[in-house]
């Protein structure tokens, strides 16, 4: 009995974890603004919960990296900026991301359900089990 519980703890310990975008990894400054209208950035720090509308923001000589629910990666790197604006859920299979200014490497997990999707000011990326590099400069996207 005692081996039935530790191992639901275990399994709803697991599912927590993976119902949220997580920062995994990062050097120096990187900024979030949970809300737009937000006038200050707050420092990110390793393992801090990225939400749905949440835009992030690295510095100069700044990376991170954000581990998405369904076992997706995204990183950010210097001088860049990306909104998450919807992460995959149960009921709403769909992830986008609107990059901001910047480059971002995207490692999309395979086997995953809806789509994911990267937006641009100029441009629309559609995904599945794939990776690949963006470049949004202020004139265009990559």
């Amino acid at each position: 009995m005692k081996g039935i519980f530790l191992s639901f703890l275990f399994l709803m310990s697991f599912y927590l974890y993976a119902s949220e975008t997580k920062v995994r990894f990062l050097i120096n400054d990187v900024k979030i603004k949970v809300d737009l209208q937000q006038k200050e950035w707050t420092p990110l720090k390793l393992n801090d919960p990225v939400p749905e509308k949440a835009v992030v923001r690295c510095g100069s000589d700044s990376r991170c990296e954000l581990l998405l629910p369904d076992g997706s990666v995204t990183k950010i790197l210097a001088n860049s900026m990306l909104q998450i604006k919807t992460i995959s859920k149960e009921n709403k299979p769909n992830t986008s991301i609107f990059t901001l200014l910047g480059k971002f490497f995207f490692k999309v997990k395979k086997g995953i359900l809806g789509e994911f999707q990267v937006k641009s000011p100029n441009s629309v990326i559609a995904v599945r089990g794939t990776e690949f590099l963006v470049a949004n400069t202020s004139k265009k996207s990559e």
